[in-house]
């Protein structure tokens, strides 16, 4: 590995987890030891390395893991959901049910099936296809009498490949729906990204019903010794029954899921009242109307731990308007999320990766001063000066502190550049917050700006 120029060598155990670092001139730079969750010790730490359980990033300060995929050179990084490994489990749910045959895939806030010395997640999400596989091969070889011969093997073969099609099609399905890309929510690389709603959940049930029941059926009635003709027939039957029972399933997972993050049970869509953080950098603001109270999100995932809602309202990342220029806002009301334009999260485009760092870090300023002060002062100020100063905005003193804490956050994958102007916050600004904190605490409700 190398870092800052230099090059280190590591040492692993058979879960991937950092024991070792030395340098190159094989001095000791890293010790850590770790228990079965996850949780560090360590001993020796010269290079200020944050990385050890199963590779991921570990989050010291708070007792977590960033389950990210990210080489220790920094380069390639995604991110992941956050792991506490004292509690062995995940602080926000994964999007999906991977394993339905499997109850332990019903726990959404589990960790590798609650077996962390069998398994590692190298992504913060599980391997839908891996699992899928495992429990299609099991299943279909267990329904066909656990024969020890050829057929048996055959049998198992038939549910493996049902399963991680099935599991596979069904994720890229819901990822494309939410906007992203099909391959890479097929691939489980999706970042995230997932689509809700019974609709969305009816849409991927169905489609992994049939391709997991056209494959079943018609393998199943192979190995049996059918013609090919009859094969595909009993495919035909199975993949039917399988789409209407996924697209049941599937809706009703779906829909409930959607509640369960405040959205509607059957699209997946909100209104949100925009009363937040305006951030509008190099576009022009005339496109959106300020003085709108709302606008209508759909969910499309998360961004650190943050739900992200997606609108044509505040402009797209994906389809240039009529100057030929792609114009996108993002609003941060830190109660309900992330609102963002059309393909800033879900393309994963480098000004929508931007965008999303930015508006972080106004979740961050809610985090730092709470409520009172970021109704009272931040989104009122932010607001005021997006409205009558849109061009200069992303200079005024709430937009460069938001980049400044981001930046902190994110350390050496802040990618803001020179669209994010960084500066720390005034000791003048610093006593509006605290004052606002104050007037909160005699309040029995923070006041919102509108």
């Amino acid at each position: 590995m190398n870092r800052m120029g230099k090059d280190y060598q590591r040492f692993t155990d058979q879960q991937g987890n950092i024991l070792s670092v030395v340098d190159e001139n094989g001095w000791r730079v890293f010790d850590a030891t770790y228990d079965a969750w996850g949780r560090q010790t360590v001993t020796l730490n010269t290079i200020g390395l944050r990385r050890g359980y199963t590779g991921h990033e570990m989050m010291g300060e708070f007792g977590l893991i960033n389950m990210n995929r990210r080489s220790l050179a920094r380069s390639g990084e995604s991110n992941g959901r956050v792991y506490d490994p004292t509690l062995g489990r995940f602080l926000s749910p994964d999007n999906y049910v991977q394993a339905p045959d499997n109850s332990q895939s019903f726990n959404r806030y589990s960790y590798c099936l609650n077996n962390p010395l069998k398994y590692t997640d190298p992504s913060g999400e599980f391997w839908n296809l891996i699992i899928g596989a495992a429990i299609g091969g099991i299943f279909n070889w267990a329904s066909h009498g656990f024969q020890l011969n050829a057929k048996g093997l055959g049998y198992f073969a038939t549910g493996a490949v049902a399963g991680a099609v099935g599991a596979g099609l069904a994720s890229g399905v819901n990822v494309a729906m939410a906007g992203g890309n099909f391959w890479t929510g097929a691939a489980g690389l999706a970042k995230g990204i997932a689509s809700t709603g019974f609709l969305a959940g009816a849409a991927s049930g169905a489609s992994a019903g049939f391709a997991g029941g056209f494959i079943s059926g018609a393998g199943n009635s192979w190995v049996g010794g059918s013609s090919f003709g009859k094969g595909l027939l009993a495919g035909l039957g199975s993949g039917g029954l399988g789409t209407l029972e996924g697209g049941i399933a599937g809706g009703l997972i779906g829909g409930l899921d959607a509640l369960d993050k405040g959205t509607s049970f059957w699209t997946g869509n909100t209104s949100i009242e925009i009363t937040g953080a305006y951030a509008c950098p190099n576009c022009n603001s005339s496109g959106f109307n300020l003085n709108e109270k709302t606008v209508t999100g759909k969910y499309v995932g998360e961004f650190e731990g943050v739900n992200v809602f997606e609108t044509k309202n505040l402009g797209s990342l994906v389809t240039p308007e009529s100057d030929g220029y792609y114009h996108y806002r993002a609003v941060t009301v830190p109660e309900r999320g992330i609102i963002a334009g059309e393909g800033v999260f879900t393309s994963g485009l480098r000004a929508g990766q931007a965008m999303m760092q930015h508006e972080f870090g106004h979740i961050l300023q809610y985090r730092m001063f709470g409520p009172a002060a970021y109704w009272h002062v931040i989104a009122p100020e932010s607001f005021a000066n997006a409205t009558f100063f849109p061009s200069s905005h992303h200079k005024y003193w709430t937009e460069t502190w938001a980049n400044y804490l981001a930046k902190g956050h994110f350390r050496g994958l802040w990618i803001g550049g020179v669209d994010y102007p960084i500066k720390n916050i005034s000791t003048f600004n610093w006593w509006k917050m605290k004052l606002a904190q104050m007037q909160g605490m005699m309040m029995a409700k923070p006041r919102g700006f509108i």
